[in-house]
């Protein structure tokens, strides 16, 4: 989006409704823009990963960081439903929690 254009972000919470037209993937939309919004210290946080396109776009954010040079951690909480999070190097403690 052009409104985040040119703003980064320590703290990324991606959670929407997630409707049956999203087959494939779920708030795929925030891609283009995730690696150039984050701070070098950032936590991104996906909540609905019980779902298979949340899941989906959790393993494309995975591999746009991977693709760009970023360094990150990965951890995963389940219960009634499935949140995860991703860190920076500094922040890996929120992959522990």
């Amino acid at each position: 989006s052009q409104v985040l254009k040119h703003q980064t972000f320590d703290l990324v919470s991606i959670d929407a409704p997630c409707t049956s037209e999203m087959r494939c993937f779920a708030r795929i939309d925030m891609l283009a823009n995730l690696a150039t919004c984050l701070r070098r210290d950032f936590v991104i946080m996906i909540d609905d990963l019980q779902f298979p396109a949340v899941a989906n776009t959790a393993n494309a954010i995975g591999e746009e960081l991977s693709a760009k040079g970023i360094d990150f951690l990965r951890g995963a909480y389940s219960g009634a439903k499935t949140f995860e999070v991703f860190t920076s190097p500094r922040f890996k403690w929120f992959t522990t929690l």
